[in-house]
């Protein structure tokens, strides 16, 4: 291989890990807006429209979107059997926060 075919090929390849690097943390970074307005909700004391704006997105297979709706379920409703709904989904996806 020519440096010619090495500088094409190795920008191809670092173009394309710096795009699924940059979609990657923006999702992250999309993600933040919805939870953090959950928890000034939840805060306030508007546990319907936290549950609202975090249902939709546990449903989606967000770990940590499942585990504070578990949260809010079990510490906030008192809803054990759905609070554990939402910890057992967030587990399985890997969250280590939720709860056994």
């Amino acid at each position: 291989m020519n440096m010619r075919t090495f500088g094409r090929t190795f920008g191809r390849t670092f173009g394309r890990m710096l795009g699924v690097l940059v979609a990657a943390l923006g999702a992250g970074m999309a993600m933040a807006g919805p939870l953090k307005d959950a928890e000034i909700a939840v805060n306030k004391g508007d546990i319907p429209a936290a549950i609202q704006i975090l249902r939709p997105l546990a449903e989606q297979g967000v770990p940590k979107a499942q585990n504070d709706l578990g949260e809010v379920y079990g510490e906030v409703q008192y809803n054990q059997d759905k609070a554990r709904e939402w910890y057992e989904k967030a587990a399985a996806l890997g969250n280590i926060m939720a709860p056994d």
